[in-house]
């Protein structure tokens, strides 16, 4: 299951990637969804190898991802691996500059079973596909202008 949000910001890609790469502010906006997050791999900073375990509400009890950051190419890719209870997946966002000003962005995020208990998982989210769409597009799409209201201050 895979997906896509393509996005335009008014920043700069080197301006974007500083401000999406920080790690306190995504811990600060991930525990202020609900969720429980800390560090497991006890560095600090957007570096390869980077690790994650973080506790979603999700129908009624706490579901564990654990996150790995894979690959950084700064200004331009971001890669994280994430599983948990049978699914398992990546999520890319690639920054490009666009023409004249600005940054285009195309956040991908795909996810895949592998076990019976995952394919039921994503079988549920296939048939809630449209709402999870726009769910994902809104909140990538706020965090994004949130980093560009936050570069242009």
């Amino acid at each position: 299951m895979q997906f896509v949000v393509n996005d335009h910001v008014a920043v700069g890609p080197q301006t974007l990637f500083d401000h999406i790469s920080d790690v306190a502010l995504l811990e600060q906006m991930v525990k202020r969804g609900g969720a429980s997050i800390h560090r497991t791999d006890g560095g600090s900073g957007a570096t390869v190898g980077a690790s994650w375990m973080i506790g979603v509400p999700f129908r009624g009890r706490t579901q564990d991802v654990s996150m790995k950051l894979v690959e950084v190419q700064a200004p331009r890719l971001m890669r994280i691996a994430f599983a948990s209870g049978g699914v398992e997946g990546e999520i890319s966002l690639v920054l490009t500059p666009a023409e004249g000003a600005g940054t285009d962005t195309v956040f991908t995020m795909e996810m895949g079973a592998n076990s019976l208990i995952g394919r039921l998982l994503l079988q549920s989210l296939k048939l809630a596909r449209g709402t999870i769409s726009n769910r994902i597009r809104k909140r990538v799409g706020n965090y994004l202008h949130l980093a560009e209201a936050r570069a242009r201050a």
